[in-house]
């Protein structure tokens, strides 16, 4: 959790937007890329952060990250109209 929202300065690692209120609350998560239900570690190491619309989107399998750490966005969610604000991340 706070280990990666620090490691990534509380800045999306996706989008880069960081939003936050006047008492430092941030709006940014943090997320697996394995999720540890899939035998990912629960490490630093295998977290970024997302703000909490990429994070749901992530989740549902709307976009993965690639070993080389790039965005892949399956080829039937690109198809989408619905979805072209997550073109601009791949």
């Amino acid at each position: 959790g706070e280990q990666v929202r620090q490691e990534y300065e509380r800045k999306c690692a996706v989008s880069g937007i960081i939003i936050a209120t006047p008492t430092m609350l941030h709006e940014v998560e943090s997320a697996h890329v394995v999720p540890v239900s899939e035998r990912g570690p629960d490490d630093v190491r295998n977290g970024f952060t997302l703000t909490q619309t990429l994070h749901w989107a992530f989740d549902r399998g709307l976009f993965g990250v690639l070993p080389n750490r790039t965005i892949h966005i399956p080829r039937q969610v690109k198809r989408m109209t619905e979805n072209a604000f997550l073109k601009q991340f791949e």
